[in-house]
């Protein structure tokens, strides 16, 4: 090879390195692939409305990214739109108009997040907008549905709209239970996964005739397809569920405490669950410390835990008196964080495969637990607000997420928005309303437009996102 050759070899290269056309015109699949690596998978994150939550920095972090250039915008944006989450209702004009025009990005659409106030003059424009979402995005199979600060009869809003979806996956988060179980009614022979979370209603003896009253004549159900199960439930609410409810398939439960409960009176419950419905359950997350409870239930509980012939994987706090001959997997938590050593392991559990601490601080993501299943193996994950390590013998981490908002809370949040028009990568498209939910689109209408997609706390507002993949399973 000559010198005249190497010469123009590079001076070729120097101008690759130099060039950003390079990294700009890579091919889509590889973009794609990109984007994917760079955020977290959203089973790993919570919707919430927090600002430094694991939710908004992802989403932050991808929607940097695809306004590099025009073909980055359209390799990308359709992570934006598979999983949609509604803060205010506001959202839904711009959301439905971006939905309407780009029929791929509905298409992509699987999972909405309602977490919103409607007020009384919305609700209207609440219902027709989602008939709108019912009818334009047919791959729609994952609601999770809480309303703030707002009377729990909204959650009839949904019923309507979302009648002829086969919803696979739902969660609730509702103090009225006339309300949640309607929505409960009404897609039972689809769901596969179902999580009801009382917030801050306590229960109450009303509980039962209000749901009958919702179903009839007979609070009777079955739920032929449910596999995942997951609830903060207790009392009279959880003993209602055990006696007039059917989970033939229920194969993964969780059992979660609320603060302000009695851990003897809740654990009680939920072992007559148990027994009533866990024939099939191999995986059981019992969220209940129980070294305060009284020896009788300590007992009970071995008992009826040891019952259950198909249990492989158990997720409880520490405990000393623990023996339960068929489990495999052993996944302890502590408030320390130390991995409680068990006397005669081996004579207690001698099915046990592995034996792990669990970081609690990683309890608010659902399923975490089958999500990073024990393996044995070293691995580790970052992700902006997500931090998870494992070992042979812990899974350890961080997450910003919420598991919900609290009533009263500073949500940090208005629907005022500056902004007339948002910048797109250059393109042809026509242009429509705002998109503050999910469009990678950005203002450039006043002085405080970034176009590096640097977000001030003053504009925060502006930038509601989504996430790129499910957030179940």
């Amino acid at each position: 090879m000559g010198p005249e050759v190497d010469v123009s070899l590079e001076q070729d290269n120097r101008w690759k390195r130099s060039s950003t056309d390079t990294t700009q015109s890579l091919p889509w699949e590889l973009l794609h692939l990109i984007f994917q690596y760079a955020v977290a998978p959203s089973f790993l994150m919570i919707p919430d409305r927090c600002r430094h939550s694991a939710w908004s920095l992802n989403i932050s972090t991808l929607r940097r990214l695809i306004i590099v250039c025009h073909d980055w915008y359209e390799a990308g944006i359709e992570l934006l739109y598979v999983d949609v989450a509604v803060y205010w209702i506001e959202q839904l004009s711009s959301l439905l108009w971006t939905l309407q025009n780009r029929p791929d990005l509905a298409f992509k659409l699987l999972s909405i997040h309602i977490v919103c106030h409607v007020p009384p003059d919305h609700v209207e424009a609440f219902d027709l907008a989602l008939k709108s979402f019912a009818s334009i995005c047919p791959n729609l199979t994952q609601l999770s549905a809480q309303f703030v600060h707002v009377h729990p009869s909204r959650y009839s809003r949904i019923l309507p709209a979302f009648s002829g979806i086969p919803l696979t996956h739902l969660a609730i988060h509702s103090d009225d239970a006339r309300s949640s179980t309607d929505l409960v009614y009404l897609f039972s022979e689809s769901l596969i996964l179902l999580a009801l979370y009382a917030r801050d209603a306590l229960p109450t003896s009303s509980w039962t005739t209000r749901v009958e009253n919702s179903a009839g004549q007979s609070g009777q159900l079955r739920f032929p397809r449910l596999q995942y199960f997951q609830h903060d439930l207790e009392g009279y609410q959880l003993q209602f569920i055990c006696v007039n409810w059917e989970f033939p398939a229920l194969a993964y439960l969780t059992c979660l405490k609320r603060r302000w409960n009695h851990s003897y009176l809740a654990l009680a419950d939920n072992l007559e669950f148990i027994r009533t419905h866990g024939r099939k359950i191999s995986t059981l997350f019992l969220g209940y410390s129980i070294k305060d409870a009284h020896e009788y239930r300590v007992v009970e509980m071995i008992e009826t835990l040891s019952g259950m012939t198909q249990l492989r994987h158990l997720i409880m706090p520490s405990f000393d008196d623990l023996s339960i001959p068929q489990i495999q997997c052993l996944d302890l938590f502590s408030s320390d964080n130390i991995l409680p050593p068990i006397s005669d392991l081996d004579s207690r559990f001698p099915n046990l495969k592995s034996y792990r601490l669990l970081d609690s601080s990683l309890f608010s993501l659902p399923w975490i637990y089958t999500m990073f299943p024990p393996t044995g193996q070293r691995y580790e994950f970052r992700y902006p607000g997500i931090s998870i390590r494992a070992d042979e013998c812990s899974l350890r981490g961080t997450s910003s997420s919420e598991r919900s908002l609290v009533r009263g809370e500073d949500l940090l949040f208005t629907s005022d928005s500056d902004s007339e028009s948002d910048w797109v990568p250059s393109s042809d498209d026509d242009t429509g309303p705002d998109d503050d939910t999910h469009s990678s689109e950005h203002d450039t209408s006043g002085s405080d437009s970034e176009i590096d997609c640097e977000i001030s706390e003053d504009e925060f507002d502006e930038y509601e996102f989504t996430s790129s993949i499910p957030p179940y399973l």
